[in-house]
């Protein structure tokens, strides 16, 4: 399974790595792909885009967090009925993506609550 995994990754591997650098530095490759291998995270591939995707806990409900996309925009917008339906079979209340600003696009039906900045100190 690990090595599937990994075939599945290496084909996305440039556009996850590329979305994986807007991250704030807060995962390398290497952490996403034990992560993925764990069954932490799970690697959703389609014919021309990707997506890693992990469950939080919150103390009132259990989301999906769309980690980090690669790929083809329109297949992915055109996959979330799918990824949110897992997420629901799953037990989450809420699904989650970050992103810049012009993700509001993909994401249509979704309320913006806020945009990220950070500093390192």
């Amino acid at each position: 399974m690990i090595y599937d995994e990994w075939l599945k990754w290496s084909k996305f591997r440039e556009p996850l790595l590329k979305a994986l650098a807007q991250g704030y530095g807060s995962h390398t490759e290497d952490d996403v792909l034990v992560r993925i291998a764990a069954g932490d995270y799970k690697l959703w591939t389609w014919e021309s885009a990707a997506l890693v995707t992990y469950f939080v806990d919150y103390p009132r409900f259990k989301a999906l967090n769309m980690f980090i996309y690669g790929g083809d925009l329109r297949e992915l917008a055109s996959k979330q009925a799918e990824v949110e339906a897992y997420a629901v079979r799953s037990g989450a209340k809420r699904c989650l993506a970050g992103g810049r600003v012009g993700w509001e696009r993909i994401f249509p039906d979704y309320k913006k609550h806020a945009v990220m900045y950070y500093k390192d100190i």
